[in-house]
C-alpha cells in the first residue's frame, strides 16, 4: 500500500511553495519508491490518491484562498496518480496497481456524516487530538464521544474514518482481484486497464 501526497500538499503551502511547480519533483520520489518495491519482488500494489484536506478544520480555518490552493493542488494531485496507475503495467510488466479512491470515500462521508455514526463532522475536540489508544473514549471536556468524530486533529481524520477506508479497501482488493491487470476506482467510477 502506497498512501502519500497529503502532506506534500500541505507543506508546501506553509513553507510558501508553489505546489504545481513540485509535483514533478514529488512523482518523481513516489516513482522512485515504487521501482525499490518492484525491484524487491513486489508485484501487487495497492495506490491511494489524496482525501479532501481543504474540508480539514486546519485548511477550513485558513480562509477562502487556502481552501481553494488545497483543493486545486488535491485534484491535481488525484489526477496525475490516476494517470500514473492507469499506464502502472507499461512501466512495470507482471505487475498490477488498483488505485483507492480515499477523496471520494471522504467526500461520501462527509456529505452524510449520521449515516457513517458521525455526530461532528467539522470540528475537533482538542482533547482527542492526542489520543492514540482509545478509540471509544469519552472525554468529559468534548460534546462527542471520539468514535463519533470525524476529525481526530485539525489536519487528520478519526478512528471511524480509518475503519471506514479499512473495509472499502478491503472491497476494493476483493473486487479487483478478479480481473487481471483492472484498475477499480472506488467512488463511482471504474476503468479496465488491457
Amino acid at each position: 500500500m502506497v498512501f502519500f501526497g497529503i502532506n506534500d500538499i500541505g507543506y508546501s503551502y506553509l513553507h510558501g511553495q508553489w505546489f504545481p511547480h513540485l509535483i514533478d519533483k514529488i512523482l518523481l520520489t513516489y516513482e522512485k519508491q515504487i521501482l525499490r518495491l518492484y525491484a524487491n519482488g513486489a508485484r501487487h500494489f495497492l495506490i491511494l490518491n489524496v482525501p479532501p484536506t481543504h474540508k480539514t478544520p486546519l485548511v477550513t480555518s485558513y480562509g477562502e484562498q487556502s481552501i481553494r490552493f488545497f483543493e486545486s493542488n488535491v485534484a491535481d494531485w488525484n489526477q496525475r496518480l490516476a494517470h500514473y496507475v492507469q499506464h502502472f503495467h507499461k512501466r512495470y510488466p507482471g505487475a498490477k496497481a488498483t488505485l483507492f479512491d480515499t477523496h471520494s470515500l471522504y467526500n461520501t462521508i462527509l456529505a452524510s456524516p449520521a449515516q457513517h455514526g458521525i455526530s461532528d463532522s467539522t470540528n475537533i475536540c482538542p482533547s482527542y487530538a492526542t489520543i492514540n489508544f482509545d478509540p471509544l473514549l469519552h472525554h468529559p471536556a468534548c460534546k462527542y464521544p471520539l468514535g463519533q468524530h470525524f476529525w481526530l486533529s485539525s489536519y487528520h481524520s478519526s478512528w471511524k474514518v480509518h475503519q471506514a477506508m479499512a473495509d472499502a479497501i478491503v472491497s476494493t482488493l476483493a473486487d479487483s482481484s478478479q480481473g487481471d491487470r483492472e484498475l477499480h476506482i472506488r467512488g463511482g467510477r471504474r476503468l479496465d486497464v488491457h
